[in-house]
């Protein structure tokens, strides 16, 4: 659980995240679209592939990665586990810094629903 956490705290890789959502890309396609070295992306896409967020495809030398929900939707479940507990006193402030309702649509877009339309499987952006 400490990858994924790790993984998703990163605004790139959350954009990262968000851009595969709509489709597969090539680890260039990627770079492409940020202001960051080759080496910096790739470090971001390591980190994502180690908490099991994206998943990836050799096609010749190319790379080409797609989101991966496995690891993701059993976080989340563990989340929802550690919130449900009907003795947890958490904090009444709705408007808390990083609640559920603050959250901008980019960083809610990988939500518990999307997953479980998935049934928890593998899933590429063509299936979300």
């Amino acid at each position: 659980m400490r990858d994924v956490w790790e993984a998703i705290s990163d605004k790139t890789r959350r954009e990262i995240l968000a851009m595969l959502k709509k489709g597969k890309l090539s680890a260039g396609e990627i770079a492409e679209r940020f202001r960051l070295t080759k080496a910096t992306v790739s470090h971001h896409l390591s980190v994502l592939r180690g908490a099991g967020l994206v998943k990836t495809e050799k096609h010749a030398q190319m790379v080409v990665y797609s989101l991966d929900f496995t690891a993701f939707r059993s976080f989340l479940l563990a989340v929802n586990e550690l919130f449900s507990d009907k003795d947890f006193q958490g904090s009444t402030d709705a408007q808390a810094e990083g609640s559920p309702s603050t959250l901008s649509g980019e960083e809610s877009a990988f939500s518990a629903a999307s997953l479980s339309e998935n049934g928890g499987q593998s899933a590429d952006a063509t299936r979300i």
